[in-house]
């Protein structure tokens, strides 16, 4: 419901009707406003002894409404943007830290990227099947579960941290992160494993020997086999090996018929 601003001759008009002893509901019929705007002038006439509107303190907002609405369509759209950059795109006399706050007040601050792995849509909708395909594995389940993983750490990779626009529960927003990639940087592989509560000595894989063979040394005979072993499960280590001696075989082929 819009709200009726009288002018300051308006108001006199009112109150110099209502001193020559017309009522409220008169004044308002002759001069066709609502009855509640009458009242509202004798009210403030009353407690103030003017008709003029109090002046608002400090000077008026450098930002508009739609001034806001257009910074949260930039910072949504790329949350990469430096805040000069932000400041220098729109048509605004607002300074950075102006426009710095009225990001705050929107929930939008400035945080270091969460860094992840790069996950194409086919490893998204591979996670996702396997999470409903196991939804309902109890914890009994999980517990005879080996969890194995290997990682390269690269050395002189750049630590620069990225800065991004978000709001508190948008840390793992895809646009939100800074995926981490292989660069083909000097590095050094590393295996671990751990079963429930139960965790393996980490494998550290020498350079120049990461082949399938190498592997099945390195890892499986010296690490996970005897670990495998301690818990009665030397068949499922055996079966292990044989696919990775398989595997390995079947490079060999490919490697030799490629050589033709």
């Amino acid at each position: 419901m819009k709200t009726r601003v009288l002018i300051s001759e308006k108001k006199s008009h009112i109150i110099g009707m209502r001193d020559c002893g017309l009522r409220g509901a008169e004044i308002a019929r002759q001069l066709g406003l609502p009855q509640s705007t009458v009242y509202t002038v004798f009210n403030n006439y009353h407690k103030r002894g003017t008709v003029e509107s109090p002046k608002t303190p400090g000077r008026p907002p450098k930002l508009t409404e739609r001034d806001k609405r257009s910074f949260k369509r930039l910072v949504t759209r790329n949350r990469r943007h430096p805040l000069t950059d932000i400041k220098n795109s729109m048509a605004t006399n607002a300074g950075a830290t102006t426009i710095r706050t009225a990001l705050h007040e929107m929930g939008f601050h400035a945080r270091v990227a969460a860094v992840k792995p790069f996950l194409s849509a086919r490893l998204i909708a591979q996670s996702l099947a396997f999470m409903k395909a196991h939804k309902n594995w109890t914890r009994a389940d999980w517990r005879r579960v080996i969890w194995t993983d290997e990682s390269s750490f690269e050395i002189g990779e750049n630590s620069r941290q990225i800065l991004v626009w978000r709001t508190v529960n948008e840390k793992h927003n895809l646009d939100c992160l800074a995926p981490s990639f292989k660069s083909g940087r000097s590095s050094v592989m590393v295996w671990g494993a751990f079963l429930a509560d139960r965790k393996l000595p980490l494998v550290f894989m020498p350079p120049g020997r990461r082949t399938a063979a190498d592997f099945v040394e390195i890892v499986y005979d010296a690490a996970l086999g005897p670990f495998l072993e301690a818990q009665g499960d030397a068949t499922i280590l055996k079966l292990m090996k044989d696919v990775l001696k398989l595997k390995s075989f079947l490079d060999k082929i490919i490697f030799y018929l490629s050589r033709r």
